[in-house]
């Protein structure tokens, strides 16, 4: 847990707010909801993009070489 304190602190400058704010409680969750949000629709979105180019790729990348296209020998 003291790690994630000291990335924050390390990444940020550090304000009069920043240091003078109590610490989070025990029973609070260190990924917020809105966090949650955030890395699911990321993940969405990404899984779209490398399935459309592992199963439509060859139609946004065409092969120049016409022996190779599209699974054809």
């Amino acid at each position: 847990m003291d790690s994630f304190a000291s990335l924050a602190l390390a990444t940020e400058a550090p304000t009069p707010d920043l240091l003078n704010r109590p610490p989070y409680s025990r029973d609070e969750y260190i990924v917020s909801r809105k966090m949650v949000k955030n890395l699911l629709l990321m993940a969405i979105y990404e899984i779209i993009i490398v399935y459309s180019i592992v199963f439509a790729g060859e139609y946004f990348f065409p092969e120049p070489n016409i022996k190779l296209r599209y699974g054809r020998s």
